[in-house]
């Protein structure tokens, strides 16, 4: 909380009028926040209201922000810190430092799919313009043009200005009127003061002068509006140089000393030595010792700048370091949480093939009680069937034992009626043999067959019917054999 203090204390005495009342909002919030991922937001949303007048506010702002942001890991407020940084970088002209932050900004963006990523790309154009590699620029310039997405609209005009920048740098006059040109025609520009002042200095190196004035005093009045003062600066100088060429020396010193006055204040040391050598310039005509003092300041400009280009790079090498060394503790932890995917996903491997095995066990359960309950219903069906063939076997046996009884006693029946049959034709015949004896006057024979019926043979013989049959049958044969004539005599029956 002390060191928010001391930053709260220092930007409060460097906001100018127009930025007091957001700044103070900010900076009130800032010393207020006791979360550190608020803190990180305020800080940056802080650095990005010093873009355009104090440089070296963004950095420190920036700065703090990320040291807090790595400290509690923090990747979001860490990329938006880095993001910042590399404006300040590209403003100081550390163009490597500032290619390099935002190619990691431009990562990140693009892994969350965010549309800002469009904004990335154009500070990869400014970065790759003003290191001269206009090739590099033109193409961040075409994905910057294709990937606006459609409810920012309204910076398209600023992409395509920023291109025909490019050609102004490569001195492709005709790309670069067309371009900038096409940057004025959208009805809601962002950065539209700046847009008029590329187009000043277009149609100024075109020769053509009031066209150029007309952008010029449009772009300061704009600027002045929007507080930008590094490019209001380059505007009055810009126009002090137009009016040096056309022999107005009175408005040339006019305007660069404009120049100057905003340049010291907000300390923009190349816009300041473009100011001494415009005024060196332009006294020289019209006041020699005025102008050797001029090109005097301009050369300890230089020489100052030299030492601040110096201290630059020095500063930028420590916040290299610091950057590698803050990469390598990233890439440690990147490698443990990496390790720790690695075993949460061999754990979920386990656990997803133990899920696996269980449903195919459980499964292959679920079809063997399937089948086992198949076949006990199989099985019950066949006992049914079994028991309702043993019960129709059993009824069968009844029946066929009912059957057999009854033949039996129809049997017994008819044995005896037989006999008793056969016993009386016997009994006719010997009748009609004693009939036929009596005519031919055999009185023995006839006395020997009454004998014979009167005998009752019945009680001599087996208590069976059938025997008499048999003895009959018995007595037959013997005739047959003896060549009895009587064959139904007892006799032959005995």
């Amino acid at each position: 909380m002390k060191n928010l203090l001391i930053f709260t204390m220092l930007f409060y005495s460097i906001t100018i009028s127009g930025q007091q009342s957001r700044t103070d909002s900010l900076f009130g919030l800032l010393s207020k926040a006791k979360e550190d991922k608020v803190r990180v937001n305020l800080l940056a949303e802080l650095s990005g209201e010093f873009v355009n007048s104090n440089p070296d506010s963004v950095f420190l702002l920036a700065s703090k922000g990320l040291q807090i942001a790595q400290a509690v890991g923090y990747l979001e407020g860490e990329i938006r810190c880095k993001g910042d940084l590399a404006g300040y970088w590209w403003t100081v002209g550390d163009y490597a430092t500032a290619v390099k932050l935002l190619l990691q900004v431009l990562a990140f963006y693009k892994s969350q799919n965010n549309p800002i990523v469009a904004k990335i790309y154009s500070g990869l154009l400014n970065s790759y313009r003003d290191q001269g590699d206009y090739k590099e620029a033109l193409y961040y310039s075409s994905l910057t043009l294709k990937d606006i997405p459609p409810k920012f609209e309204f910076v398209r005009g600023m992409a395509n200005a920023m291109r025909g920048s490019v050609y102004y740098e490569m001195n492709n006059l005709d790309s670069a009127q067309f371009y900038l040109t096409k940057a004025l025609n959208y009805p809601l520009v962002l950065g539209k003061g700046w847009i008029l002042l590329m187009n000043g200095r277009l149609y100024a190196k075109m020769k053509k002068i009031d066209t150029a004035f007309s952008y010029y005093r449009q772009a300061i009045e704009i600027l002045r509006t929007d507080k930008n003062y590094k490019a209001l600066a380059g505007a009055f100088i810009s126009t002090g140089e137009l009016y040096e060429q056309t022999g107005k020396i009175d408005s040339a010193i006019n305007y660069g000393k404009q120049g100057l006055d905003i340049a010291q204040k907000k300390k923009f040391n190349k816009e300041t030595i473009q100011s001494y050598l415009l005024l060196s310039s332009a006294y020289e005509k019209v006041n020699t010792k005025a102008a050797l003092q001029y090109y005097k300041l301009a050369i300890i400009g230089k020489d100052s700048l030299f030492n601040q280009e110096k201290q630059k790079q020095l500063l930028s090498f420590k916040f290299n370091e610091e950057l590698q060394k803050s990469e390598m503790k990233n890439a440690q932890q990147q490698s443990v949480n990496k390790n720790r995917v690695l075993i949460l996903l061999i754990l979920l491997t386990c656990f997803v093939l133990f899920i696996i095995i269980l449903v195919r066990n459980n499964r292959h359960k679920q079809t063997a009680n399937r089948l086992l309950h198949q076949q006990k219903e199989e099985i019950q069906s066949t006992l049914s069937q079994l028991r309702s063939t043993q019960a129709q076997l059993i009824q069968s046996e009844k029946l066929a034992s009912l059957g057999e009884l009854t033949a039996g006693i129809a049997h017994e029946i008819q044995n005896p009626l037989n006999f008793v049959n056969n016993f009386a034709e016997v009994s006719a015949e010997m009748l009609v043999e004693m009939e036929a004896e009596l005519r031919q006057g055999d009185v023995q024979e006839v006395k020997a067959i009454s004998a014979d019926l009167q005998a009752k043979p019945l009680q001599n013989q087996p208590p069976r019917p059938t025997r008499l049959l048999h003895r009959q049958r018995h007595a037959r044969a013997l005739a047959g054999e003896h060549g009895c004539k009587r064959t139904h005599r007892p006799q032959c029956l005995g």
